[in-house]
């Protein structure tokens, strides 16, 4: 198989991973405020996982992304095209703000 389309499969991995965990984390936002009794906890709790768990895959992929394009022992640099700028933009803005999150979890402000 050709690298170029190994390398752009991944990218879709990666940006399929990305959708899944905005789909959820708006399903359950929504569920969470249009149910304050919290009449679907198991509903929730499957929600959570999903987001979670694809949450960890975007951010193991990410890193694998990182680690593709920045090897030190590759001869040529690889060119850095629109998806994977955006792919490293998102990861940067996410990890942000689940540093601003826990970061007011933690003081006792959220």
């Amino acid at each position: 198989m050709d690298k170029t389309k190994l390398y752009s499969g991944f990218i879709f991995f990666i940006l399929i991973i990305k959708v899944l965990f905005i789909i959820s984390a708006v399903s359950l936002a929504f569920l969470k405020h249009k149910n304050k009794s919290n009449n679907n906890k198991g509903q929730n709790k499957i929600l959570v996982y999903v987001k979670d768990t694809t949450q960890l895959i975007f951010k193991l992929s990410v890193s694998i992304l990182l680690i593709i394009l920045f090897n030190p022992r590759q001869k040529y640099i690889q060119e850095i095209d629109y998806e994977s700028k955006l792919i490293l933009y998102l990861y940067g803005i996410m990890t942000i703000i689940e540093l601003i999150v826990e970061k007011a979890t933690i003081s006792g402000g959220a």
